[in-house]
């Protein structure tokens, strides 16, 4: 392939825009490289969603509405979009092998760059038969080092073709908080509800917390698994806290929610980010999370005391209560400044392309 210089044209590709990890990261994505001045075109398989409105408004937004998988007219769609662009950077498997499928039936040229999100690595690091061939004549982004590894290791992609490209948070800067008359200890979970985040366990914290002084919880996440999400009401019922548990599904922008609570609880099992961690980071709310992901990796030695390597309830309290008896956390800003500015991403992820570009 010819050598290119930027700015590049770039076309980011998803299904929908819901709230959700991945789709956070494209737009914020989307946005610094615009911001940056790369040609960038938004492009979601289904519809933008509920993030649409985050992306600049001059981005150019295109909805494929696809209604079926395998619709001729949509593929050819999206193949002509491609065909006016230099990388077609794609977030998400599933999104990867339909990508890929309308390339092999309609070929276009622009170079195919995957970011993979892929957040059970550390329970499922299979390799089914679609996902490895859709992976052949792609760059591949890992949001961790250990997604790098698998890419390498068990698909064996080539080193010149695997990128880690940690995830960051473009922090918004909201009016001071406003000094409210707090009662009791305000707990929050940031995470959409499906088993894999281990949210039960969160309650059973708030449960026994709740012995000693008053404690409410506030799950905020969309529904996605919703035989999982009867059981935590119906756990919620036999322990006698449903005035003191709630849940928030509409929300799409978390950060001018976090100055309401004191404390922030992340009891996933498994993780790539979890990119919920730099918002509070950058939103200065401490936290306590089971020691998953690349976020933990990174700052573990700066911050010991939020991470645990158990789910032992009474280990949890305990922590809780320390970090509750602090004053301020001022210096979480700083640790957010230091390692997820939008310039070193932007940087980062201009020198993944032009690799891919010239490979």
């Amino acid at each position: 392939m010819a050598q290119l210089t930027p700015p590049f044209k770039i076309l980011q590709v998803i299904d929908r825009l819901d709230a959700g990890g991945a789709e956070r990261v494209m737009v914020d994505l989307a946005n610094v490289l615009f911001r940056n001045g790369q040609v960038v075109t938004t492009l979601a398989i289904l519809n933008h969603g509920d993030l649409r409105n985050d992306l600049e408004n001059e981005i150019p937004k295109i909805d494929l509405n696809r209604t079926g998988r395998f619709s001729i007219g949509h593929m050819r769609k999206l193949s002509r979009e491609a065909k006016r662009h230099d990388v077609v950077h794609v977030h998400m498997r599933h999104n990867l092998k339909y990508v890929w499928l309308v390339r092999f039936l309609f070929p276009f040229s622009a170079r195919i760059i995957f970011h993979d999100h892929y957040g059970k690595i550390n329970v499922d690091q299979s390799v089914s038969r679609a996902l490895k061939l859709a992976l052949k004549k792609v760059a591949y982004i890992g949001v961790s080092t250990q997604l790098a590894d698998w890419a390498r290791d068990k698909v064996g992609m080539p080193e010149s073709k695997v990128f880690y490209l940690s995830n960051i948070i473009i922090r918004k800067e909201l009016p001071p908080r406003p000094e409210e008359d707090k009662t009791g200890v305000k707990l929050v979970v940031v995470s959409n509800i499906r088993k894999e985040k281990n949210i039960e366990f969160a309650i059973e914290v708030a449960d026994r917390l709740s012995a000693d002084r008053a404690v409410t919880l506030t799950v905020y996440g969309q529904i996605v698994d919703h035989d999982y999400y009867d059981r935590l009401k119906g756990m919620i019922g036999e322990l006698g806290l449903s005035d003191k548990v709630s849940f928030v599904h509409d929300c799409v922008d978390i950060q001018p929610e976090l100055h309401k609570y004191d404390l922030a609880l992340h009891t996933a099992k498994s993780e790539t980010g979890p990119l919920v961690l730099i918002e509070y980071l950058c939103q200065e709310l401490p936290f306590i999370s089971f020691r998953t992901g690349e976020v933990i990796s990174q700052l573990q030695e700066e911050v010991p005391d939020f991470i645990m390597d158990d789910f032992e309830v009474e280990a949890w309290v305990k922590r809780v209560e320390q970090l509750l008896s602090r004053k301020t956390y001022h210096h979480l800003i700083d640790l957010y400044r230091k390692h997820y500015s939008a310039e070193n991403y932007f940087q980062k992820c201009m020198k993944i392309y032009e690799k891919s570009l010239t490979s």
